[in-house]
Formats: structure tokens, sequence, C-alpha cells
């Protein structure tokens, strides 16, 4: 991971977002953050990253200068947490966050982008807001979701949450492999079982196929039984400590079903820990 993309909207969720990346990038080796901040305005009450409704100044030219103080705020923190030097490079513009995060991460070779997420729900119903969601869905680059309650610190122990569904096909083993080098960390292999009907035979070929993959990080394997894939992941990392999540969301189309209705929603939604989205290319 040595450049990241780090989003801000400069929020207190943000800010954390920030803290937590200063107390883990020096494991991933980071030699370039880029703090990006999107001026953009859709309309008075625009939502902004972490779904935190931003005023917008009379001016368009003091909206960027007051983006630009505080980027150099982060930045000069980024800076001042490094024992070794590190490049910091601070981007304000206005154009839309997706189309931003597109651009930035294809001409800058960004190895992982970063934001924070508020974690609440309403009524029930999961709130990750417009632009975490997009990002989770429909692109394929690693995104790590700092929840506002992650506590900070280094990363020692990290959980796969696995779907025994097409292992070979879906699993990015060569970069899971790297992330879990790079951290030095214990890792967990996590299923959830809904109910006991499972097809022996296809299971069976699954473990087989995850065990040649993963075997060499040394993982404990632990298969729970849950009729909630989401609370028997969570109670886990819970039980054990877990530092950071790892999941790996399903492909979906345009035309797919309501996104308060994914697994990866809810786990990033309620977890207290920061969820790492990867996809295999």
């Amino acid at each position: 991971m040595k450049t990241i993309l780090m989003l801000t909207d400069f929020s207190e969720t943000a800010n954390h977002a920030v803290s937590y990346l200063t107390s883990i990038a020096g494991q991933l080796g980071t030699e370039k953050i880029i703090l990006y901040h999107s001026t953009h305005v859709d309309h008075p009450d625009m939502i902004m990253i972490t779904d935190v409704l931003v005023p917008i100044p009379s001016e368009r030219y003091e909206m960027y200068k007051e983006a630009l103080i505080e980027l150099d705020r982060i930045k000069t923190k980024f800076e001042l947490s490094f024992e070794k030097s590190l490049s910091v490079e601070i981007i304000t513009d206005d154009r839309p966050v997706i189309k931003a995060v597109e651009e930035i991460v294809s001409l800058q070779n960004v190895d992982l982008v970063v934001l924070g997420l508020r974690g609440t729900h309403d009524q029930g119903k999961n709130s990750v807001g417009r632009i975490p969601a997009h990002l989770m869905t429909r692109h394929d680059f690693p995104l790590l979701i700092i929840p506002s309650l992650a506590p900070l610190g280094k990363v020692n122990s990290i959980m796969l949450a696995c779907e025994l569904k097409a292992i070979s096909d879906r699993l990015p083993a060569v970069q899971l492999k790297t992330i879990v080098k790079t951290f030095d960390a214990s890792f967990y292999i996590v299923n959830v079982n809904q109910n006991e009907n499972t097809d022996a035979a296809g299971f069976i070929k699954e473990q087989t196929d995850l065990h040649r993959l993963l075997d060499e990080l040394q993982p404990e394997f632990h298969y729970v039984q849950n009729k909630d894939i989401v609370s028997g992941l969570l109670e886990f990392a819970d039980l054990h400590q877990i530092d950071l999540i790892v999941a790996v969301p399903k492909q979906r189309g345009l035309l797919e079903r309501l996104f308060h209705e994914s697994a990866t929603k809810k786990i990033a939604v309620k977890a207290t820990r920061p969820l790492l989205l990867l996809h295999k290319k």
C-alpha cells in the first residue's frame, strides 16, 4: 500500500479516519498519501462523504481557500507523525467525488482508497451514504472504510469474512496474502453458515480450495452457525478482538438489489472495526 488516497469532508468522522490511518500507515510502508476534498455542489443541502450537511459559502473561492487550509492542517499532522519522510499531496476541486476518485486512482496508481463512515442507522435501516455505497459496490480498487468508533492502534489481527462459494474464482488470494504479511498479523478465516443443510461435497471442495490458497499464512479456520451472517461475523470479531475485517463483496449488476440488503453494507454500518474490501481483478 505505497500510495493511499484519503477522502475527507473535514467532519469529525473524517478526522477520526485520518487519525486511524496515521496509526497504521507505518505498518503499511506508505510512501505517499493523497488528501482529497471535493467542493462540488449538487444543491444547497449537499450530503458529503460521511453524510454531513455542508454549508455552502457565498463565494466558491472562499470554499476553495477554506478547503486548502484544512487540507494543509491534515497534511502537517501526517508529516509530524512519521519518522521517515512521507510525501503528502493535497487536492481540492469541484469535481464530483466519484469522478475525482476514479481519475485519481487511475492517474496516480493508487493502492488503497480510505474514507470514514459514521455507521448510523435509521429506524432499523442501514444508512451508509451515497458515495460510500457507490464505491463499495461499483469499483474494484481496495477500499478501507473506517467507522467513527474504530479504536486507534496497530493491526495485530485480521479476519477474512469468507463465503464458501466459488473461492477459486472470487478470492483475491495474492492481494490478501500481501496484506496479512505486510501487517505481520495473526489471521482468522471465518465462515458463517445460516443453516445446517449444506451440500457436503461442495463444502469439502470449497474448503480444499481455501486451504490450498491460504494455508501458507497459517490461518485459524472457524465455521460459525448463525441465522444472521453479519451478527455471526461481528460477534466473532468482538470475541477475538479482531483489528481489521476483510470482505470480498459479490459483484452486482446495474439492477442490483437495494443496497441496504447487502451484508457487506450491514457490516460497514454495524462494525466498530475497520472494514477492508478487496476484489479479484
